[in-house]
């Protein structure tokens, strides 16, 4: 007998309150977040180049396990977990097969991003799962994929809160967390956070800028999350320069800290803040919101604020837990052929 079918389930209830997932090594920050759903999640490193978890970025939860091969594991496993149509997916229809579980997808990449000829974007969007997942309705709309979902990001408001700005005399910095800013050009738009930052610099040259980040030679990045969120909270002014990125965590991250954030108008962004006035595409107006937050602490204090209620109110973890485990109790029934 095939060894992974040893691994198969024996299904007594339509609905279980903590599942057995495997999945792949993807994103950090929200593999993070998945965690909080309680479940375990058995990341299977398929290695050959593909994606790791990096812990310089994020500690792996306590209900997270990485394993080299399928059966390194006696767990039992209710279904897979696909992130990715580059490998995992594909990967995911094998074990699928093989273990007769279903496949949840979730798709966090835009698909123009990669200018696909129309043949090859044909091709990639014919990998479907059980359960399809997007992260934004435009990335839905984008795929063109009907019977899917959405699940809109949720951040831990609880951990991430506290903001303060800088102590009387202390530096006041501009913070942007992001990794290989200059050589991503494209996607972290480090030419505009470079004008930005002269512009600032022109009207008032006290202000600095600082990274957190995997930035070679510039900066490295924190995995301690404490000292994260205290790095957040001591920054005068949060900017997000990003081109491509449909939902940066890093700014999500510190506008539930509070902290007031500045940000280019790019993809979900300007859903996500609401605020024409620190969500721009005009490096002339981003400059001078950030001095203006910068030498207003009441301005700021306001700015934070609403940044801070637009997470709490539309992206909490609570929510997302909620969808994820409707999203999860949904695949175990279709294992078990019955519907919710």
């Amino acid at each position: 007998m095939n060894p992974i079918v040893s691994i198969l389930n024996r299904v007594n209830t339509p609905k279980k309150d903590k599942y057995r997932i495997l999945s792949f090594p993807t994103h950090e920050s929200y593999q993070t977040n998945l965690a909080e759903t309680g479940h375990e999640f058995l990341l299977f490193n398929r290695g050959g180049g593909n994606k790791i978890w990096e812990t310089k970025y994020k500690p792996i939860p306590k209900n997270t396990h990485i394993f080299n091969a399928i059966t390194d594991t006696e767990y039992d496993i209710d279904f897979v977990l696909s992130q990715e149509r580059f490998g995992q997916i594909q990967f995911a229809q094998e074990v699928s097969k093989s273990l007769r579980i279903p496949i949840i997808h979730l798709e966090h990449i835009e698909p123009q991003l990669n200018n696909w000829p129309q043949e090859q974007f044909d091709h990639m969007r014919s990998f479907r799962a059980d359960i399809n997942v997007f992260i934004t309705e435009h990335n839905q709309k984008s795929w063109g994929i009907e019977d899917s979902v959405v699940i809109k990001h949720g951040i831990r408001t609880s951990d991430f809160t506290g903001w303060t700005g800088p102590a009387d005399g202390d530096v006041k910095y501009v913070l942007y967390i992001v990794n290989g800013l200059e050589s991503r050009d494209q996607f972290c738009g480090f030419t505009e956070w470079s004008a930005v930052k002269e512009k600032v610099a022109a009207l008032d040259p006290k202000i600095k800028f600082a990274l957190i980040g995997e930035n070679p030679g510039v900066s490295q990045p924190i995995a301690n999350e404490k000292i994260l969120v205290s790095s957040i909270n001591k920054c005068a002014c949060y900017i997000n320069t990003s081109r491509l990125s449909p939902v940066p965590m890093s700014l999500m991250e510190a506008m539930s800290c509070g902290a007031p954030c500045v940000s280019s108008a790019k993809q979900e962004i300007p859903k996500i803040m609401q605020n024409d006035d620190i969500c721009t595409n005009d490096l002339d107006q981003m400059a001078a919101q950030i001095v203006k937050i910068c030498n207003d602490k009441e301005y700021a204090t306001k700015v934070g604020a609403h940044c801070r209620n637009r997470i709490v109110s539309d992206y909490n973890i609570s929510d997302f837990i909620t969808s994820w485990n409707r999203i999860f109790d949904k695949a175990y029934s279709i294992r078990i052929g019955q519907s919710i």
